[in-house]
Formats: structure tokens, C-alpha cells, sequence
């Protein structure tokens, strides 16, 4: 039985359905829903609207995409699947997509590579400086969309290797080829599914730019897309951190939201990142840390200039964690004289506005009150998010099918 012969059965099976009452629901002409019966032909947005109907508190919408996505069988509705899968961070399923579709060629198998690097990716079996290498291992595709994606990806890798400047031109470039997609049917679905990346990477990015305002506003679209309880709690730490400068309390606040959603991910590693993250920017404002936090961050901030602190921060940024604050820690409490002029240079050469503020208000600290370090506190060229790029969705919401279970 094919499976939209399994959905038309499930849906005669309920008394409190009916095909028209569903095609008002998802507001499709009784004809479409006949051809749907009939021959199974229905776009991706109508299958999310379809699940959300049917669904029931005992079975949610996600569950039956989870069944769904796998027996699709036109490459349109495959390649949305990858990304659907891929971008509430349903790992399983794309998983199991990825399994099913492996020995398929053409344009099928060219979204098996490179949903399998983004997988590798996201179940931290390849490192984000290792993105582009696993790439290069794949022959450029001749699916346009796919492109596209492989360019995000890149703009990951860039990000990982704090390479903002090379970031920066690689999303104008995605950008207006964004804008050159029209806006039909069939590519709407992936446009919007690449604008909200963008708008993943736009708001780390113009965080360490010190383009507060537009750090905000993609993290923001990031928020309110609610795509995955992973990607809210990014969203409010990347908005958290654009206060630090100007409204610590509300800084604080999202930074401990984004933790508290963290620890509903149900992944450790994840729930550790957003507590470090929490508690690194505690140690800067210098607020005690709770016993329960990382012995090595209650050491430093006990005693910052002892040798056994700062092997223990040495440590930690040998492995996870926000290292650019590490670094910052290291060279605030180095003796040598020097070492916190380098950090300053270093930041400087990664375009990392952010962290040179926070460099220059220490030297400002330390007695240097001359032109360029006042100018490095006060870095402000965020112009904000004219109404040319801001981000409006018709589809993506869809994607959005359960408040209940979520996804790493």
C-alpha cells in the first residue's frame, strides 16, 4: 500500500475528519485533495499542513513526518525531506533518509553526499573546520539549490576557523543568489529553509563585527522560528550576549534561558557548552559562580594569576568551550607584559570587534586613555537591518509541527 493510500485510510478511519473539512484546513480546493487520493501528487508545505491535522495528542505531527518522509518518492519531495530532517535537527531521520537513498544517483545522490557531510557535522563526528575538506570529496553538484546549501556550509567551516571577513563575502554572495530564486512552488521550500540559515549565520557573525543591533535581529528570526528547542537556545545566547555591553541584567537573563533550554535537549555536550557559556561571562562580570560549575572556572576565578588556574583555563581551551573569552581571561591575568597587547592584535586580525572592545576597555583600565583604544571600546559601523533583508516566511513555520518533542 502506498503511503498516501495509508494516510487516505487513516483519515477515513476517524470520525472527527473529513476530506473537506481538510481541504478547507489546509486551504486546497476539493480537487487537489482528490488528485492527492488518487495519484499521492501533494507539495511538501501541504504534506506539514496535512501531518498538523491529523495529528492527535497521542501521535504529534513530527511523528508522522518521520513516517511520511520516508516513503516519498519524487526527487522534489526527497530533497525537501533532507533539509526538513536536517534543520529541526531530526538526526535520526535524516539518518535513516540518508540510508535509504545511498545508492541512488543523479540529483538524489548528489543531496546523499552532502546531507552526509552536514550529518557528520551535526553528530560531531567531523569537526566545523573540517567541513570544506569533506566537501572538496564530493564533485560540485548540478542541483542549484544544493549549491547554495554547500556555500552555507562553507560559511560554517569560516566561522569555526574565525575567518570573518572570508565569512562576511561568502553570505553576501549566498544572498544575492537567494534573491535571483523565484518564488515558485517547487523552490520556495528550500529558499526560505537557506534564508533562515543565513540568518544562523548572520547573527554569531555580526556579533563579533559588534553590529549589536543586527546580531539581534537575526537572533531574533532564529527565536521566533522555534524550529527546535537546540537552535532557540543558540538564539538566545547569541541575543544574550549582544546586551553584555549595555544592559548586563538582560544579558544574564537570556544567557540563562538559553542554559535552561539546553538541559531540555537531552544532550549532554550541548547542556555543558550552554552552562560554560553562562559562566564564563559570570567570571567577566564577576559574579561567584555556583559550586556546581566547572571546577577549573571556579579555581581561576578564585585566584586568576596562580599558576594552577591558568593551566586549568589551558586546558579548557584545548577542548570545547568559548575560547575567545579563555583567551581573554589568559591575557587579562598574564604577568608578562605583552601578552594582552597580542591578544588585542589577534582579535583585531579576525575582524573580532566583539572581543577587541573588550581587549581596549581593559587596556583603557590599565591607564591607556589615547584615541584608538577609546575608538576600539566605542567600534559601532551596524548601519541595522534595512527592510530590503529582512526575513519574512510563508512556509518555513510549517516546519515548526511540534511544541512538544524536540530534537538535537
Amino acid at each position: 500500500m502506498n503511503f498516501y493510500e495509508k494516510i487516505c485510510n487513516l483519515i477515513e478511519d476517524r470520525d472527527d475528519l473529513s476530506f473537506t473539512e481538510i481541504a478547507s484546513k489546509m486551504g486546497v480546493s476539493k480537487q487537489y485533495l482528490q488528485k492527492f487520493k488518487n495519484q499521492g501528487i501533494i507539495s511538501f508545505p501541504n504534506l506539514l499542513r496535512l501531518a498538523s491535522i491529523v495529528s492527535t495528542p497521542n501521535k504529534t505531527a513530527a511523528m508522522f513526518l518521520q513516517e511520511w518522509c520516508l516513503e516519498l518518492e519524487s526527487t522534489e519531495a526527497i530533497k525537501h525531506s533532507f533539509e526538513y530532517a536536517a534543520l529541526i535537527r531530526d538526526k535520526d531521520l535524516l539518518n535513516k533518509l540518508l540510508e535509504k537513498h545511498k545508492k541512488e544517483s543523479g540529483t538524489v545522490g548528489e543531496y546523499v553526499n552532502i546531507y552526509g557531510v552536514l550529518y557528520k557535522y551535526m553528530n560531531d563526528e567531523i569537526s566545523g573546520t573540517e567541513i570544506i575538506k569533506y566537501l572538496k570529496m564530493h564533485n560540485r553538484p548540478t542541483d542549484n539549490m544544493l549549491n547554495i546549501l554547500i556555500d552555507i556550509m562553507k560559511c560554517y567551516d569560516y566561522y569555526h576557523q574565525k575567518k570573518f571577513n572570508t565569512m562576511f563575502d561568502l553570505v553576501e554572495e549566498v544572498e544575492k543568489e537567494l534573491d535571483l530564486i523565484e518564488e515558485s512552488d517547487r523552490k520556495v521550500v528550500l529558499k526560505e529553509c537557506y534564508m533562515y540559515r543565513l540568518a544562523e549565520v548572520l547573527s554569531p557573525l555580526n556579533l563579533q563585527r559588534k553590529n549589536l543591533e543586527s546580531a539581534r535581529y537575526y537572533a531574533n528570526v532564529v527565536i521566533k522560528a522555534s524550529l527546535c528547542t537546540k537552535t532557540v537556545s543558540d538564539g538566545l545566547y547569541l541575543l544574550g550576549m549582544s546586551f553584555l555591553f549595555d544592559d548586563e541584567e538582560r544579558c544574564l537573563r537570556y544567557l540563562q534561558e538559553s542554559y535552561d533550554l539546553a538541559k531540555q535537549v537531552n544532550d549532554k555536550a550541548i547542556e555543558v557548552a550552554a552552562r560554560f557559556n553562562l559562566d564564563v561571562v559570570k567570571i567577566y562580570l564577576h559574579i561567584n559562580l555556583p559550586e556546581d560549575s566547572d571546577s577549573s572556572l571556579i579555581r581561576y576565578q578564585m585566584n586568576p594569576t596562580s599558576e594552577d588556574s591558568r593551566a586549568g583555563l589551558e586546558e579548557i581551551l584545548r577542548g570545547n568551550g568559548e575560547k575567545d573569552f579563555l583567551k581573554y581571561f589568559l591575557a587579562v591575568t598574564d604577568t608578562q607584559a605583552g601578552r594582552l597587547g597580542v591578544c588585542f592584535k589577534e582579535f583585531l586580525t579576525q575582524s573580532n570587534y566583539f572581543f577587541v572592545s573588550l581587549v581596549a576597555k581593559e587596556i583603557k583600565r590599565r591607564g591607556d586613555n589615547s584615541l584608538l583604544v577609546q575608538q576600539m571600546i566605542d567600534y559601532n559601523m551596524d548601519k541595522g537591518v534595512d527592510e530590503n533583508e529582512k526575513i519574512c516566511f510563508s512556509t518555513l513555520r510549517l516546519f515548526n509541527v511540534s511544541s512538544e518533542q524536540c530534537f538535537v
